[in-house]
């Protein structure tokens, strides 16, 4: 099987190629090892930003800072943002 990436522009649409790409990896199932396990709940709820900050203050900083879709703000910024 191939590994297949591609990265999406904000804004830009699919294409009908990877549309169906999409729809197929979505019918595979998740095959979960000993070294890569399902994440409980608990796990889960334990990520966090790597700033350190809540995802309600991140947001609330990006918004202060008039940031309303992080994927199309460049990286330096996001770097930057309180």
């Amino acid at each position: 099987m191939a590994l297949v990436r591609h990265t999406h522009t904000a804004g830009s649409e699919l294409t009908t190629e990877q549309k169906a790409r999409l729809d197929e990896a979505a019918k595979r199932p998740i095959n979960y090892t000993k070294d890569c396990p399902q994440l409980t709940d608990e796990q889960l709820a334990e990520f966090h930003p790597a700033n350190g900050m809540t995802w309600e203050e991140r947001a609330r900083a990006m918004r202060a800072e008039g940031i309303v879709d992080p994927d199309t703000v460049p990286a330096e910024v996001l770097a930057n943002t309180p």
